[in-house]
């Protein structure tokens, strides 16, 4: 689906109706959705051809959408792109008010002619309207744009409008699942700070939104998340699932999937999930630099490598693309190149701590120890204010001769169960030094099972 057209300065507007569309077409059996980043990525007036190119789909939905004081008038057309053939179209006026229910006419059309079904029952879906607040509406089509841009101020901006959206109208389930979905981002961004508060903003979210409408999928991704930061693996599991068999092509399902099964040491299951996520948001930056990681973890770190450059390729500044490459090359030893990968994304990051930590690891791998101590001290000062960098911090010191030290803030990651000390001893964290010491040994045995931690091809 290409983003649907409109007039003036109503971006928003159009914007959200291709999201909106694009969420219920996911439901859809036996067909796969473009999901919406790389759907908004694309012009609506790109020649069909070059959209499959770019896409890999065989099918092109086009449409437009225009607004007028409380009236509606959208148009779709869904053609075949190798016969260049009309499939079906549609052309509707109405009240403003009915737009939830025009837009799962357009699905419903859609997926009638392309021979499917909607997953689920219908009669929930429409059972009720998101919100009849036209402003909440719109406050919410803001926080949307802003959370798509990726960026921190993107998001304080995005929860702000979503939290507008919610005070003008309390049931607006699409608003609080939107709300769970910007704290979740927290807890799979390489942040050291908030997380424990992103995690309760977005299961209380989340949770609100499946409440309000039980038929929701997003919500029930937000909420996987959260288990996995839990190391509730079994509620995780359960999640992701749950939205997957709802939503077949929901790139964010597989995404949060593979997560889930990297999490447990499921590496090729988790590169099939992965490639699933990717192939449904092919132009996403963030697919496809996660689509890299369980390549790495299963020891084959060209293919990974290649996906992390290509995201480079397209944007010179992506933060968790020089970190993924600095990563890939500490498992190829290469720490001099390790070196420039990680102090380019710490600069980019403004000196984020979990990124500076895998610096002084390629630091005192590369022999500069003065660095690496430099930065130890100042993780150490930030770890025992609350940060939740307590494994990075214990890597490093590891790294730099002092095993004690290390695995003592290592038992202090796992009573906090940090994240990433799922990841320790695999090719993301290498930690070849404590490998046999007892001590290691028993944080690994306290860890939720089965477990990536310890695991190595």
């Amino acid at each position: 689906m290409l983003p649907f057209a409109t007039k003036g300065s109503d971006g928003h507007f159009a914007e959200g109706i291709t999201r909106e569309l694009i969420g219920i077409l996911s439901r859809t059996e036996g067909i796969d959705v473009i999901a919406p980043e790389s759907a908004l990525a694309c012009s609506g007036d790109m020649p069909a051809p070059e959209v499959a190119d770019r896409l890999g789909v065989d099918v092109v939905l086009r449409g437009s959408a225009e607004r007028s004081g409380a009236d509606l008038r959208i148009t779709a057309d869904l053609s075949e792109v190798a016969s260049d053939s009309a499939l079906w179209s549609t052309d509707l006026t109405a009240s403003i008010a009915d737009l939830f229910s025009i837009q799962l006419d357009i699905a419903r059309g859609v997926a009638r002619a392309l021979g499917s079904t909607l997953v689920g029952d219908e009669e929930e879906l429409i059972h009720r309207e998101p919100t009849s607040d036209l402003g909440a509406y719109d406050a919410y089509l803001k926080g949307r744009h802003d959370m798509a841009l990726q960026s921190e101020t993107g998001r304080r901006s995005a929860i702000s409008h979503f939290e507008t959206a919610i005070e003008r109208d309390s049931l607006f389930a699409s608003a609080w699942s939107a709300l769970a979905e910007c704290y979740s981002v927290v807890l799979t961004d390489h942040s050291s700070s908030g997380t424990l508060e992103a995690a309760s903003g977005a299961r209380s979210a989340a949770t609100r939104a499946l409440e309000l409408d039980s038929q929701m999928v997003a919500p029930l991704v937000s909420l996987g998340y959260v288990e996995l930061d839990a190391w509730n693996w079994p509620r995780a599991e359960a999640h992701f699932r749950r939205a997957l068999a709802a939503a077949p092509s929901h790139a964010g399902a597989h995404r949060g999937y593979s997560r889930y099964l990297l999490h447990t040491g499921d590496f090729a299951g988790a590169i099939a999930s992965a490639e699933r996520a990717f192939a449904l948001d092919p132009l996403s930056d963030a697919v496809m630099n996660e689509s890299g990681v369980p390549y790495a973890y299963a020891g084959r770190v060209h293919e990974a490598r290649e996906r992390a450059r290509h995201v480079v390729g397209r944007d010179p500044e992506n933060i968790t693309a020089y970190f993924n490459l600095g990563c890939y090359a500490t498992v190829a030893e290469k720490h001099g190149e390790a070196v420039t990968y990680f102090r380019a994304a710490a600069e980019l990051s403004a000196r984020m701590p979990f990124v500076t930590g895998y610096l002084g690891m390629a630091l005192a791998g590369f022999g500069d120890s003065d660095e690496a101590e430099d930065i130890a001290h100042d993780l150490g000062r930030k770890a025992r204010r609350g940060s939740r960098i307590a494994t990075c911090l214990a890597a490093l010191l590891i790294r730099l001769g002092r095993p004690d030290e290390g695995l003592t803030w290592l038992e202090t990651a796992l009573e906090s169960r940090e994240p990433l000390l799922i990841s320790a001893d695999t090719h993301w964290l290498p930690l070849p030094e404590v490998r046999d010491h007892p001590r290691f040994k028993a944080v690994l045995a306290r860890l939720p099972q089965p477990c990536a931690a310890g695991r190595r091809p």
